[in-house]
């Protein structure tokens, strides 16, 4: 998603309210929230910018950060030198 006002780029994360398997969906988004709040410094973890809520979902505003995600960046090389693990961390 994009700023309307600035042209800036965000990542926004839908979390459905009525997850028929888990009954404290907020408590996990307000975790989740606390977690990217420690986060702020580590330069690989997009930090978390808004909250907004509606009646069926919790959208969480993220930082977007150029490039690939975590997932693929692993799927293309199983066997990460300490290096590089060493900066990501």
């Amino acid at each position: 998603m994009r700023n309307k006002s600035n042209g800036r780029k965000y990542a926004a994360k839908k979390i459905c309210k009525f997850d028929k398997n888990n009954k404290s969906t907020k408590k996990l988004v307000v975790e989740e929230r606390k977690i990217l709040n420690q986060l702020t410094a580590n330069r690989h973890v997009s930090k978390f910018m808004e909250l907004y809520e509606d009646n069926n979902e919790f959208v969480l505003v993220l930082e977007h950060i150029e490039g690939k995600d975590l997932l693929n960046f692993i799927k293309e090389s199983p066997e990460l030198p300490v290096e590089s693990i060493k900066q990501i961390i």
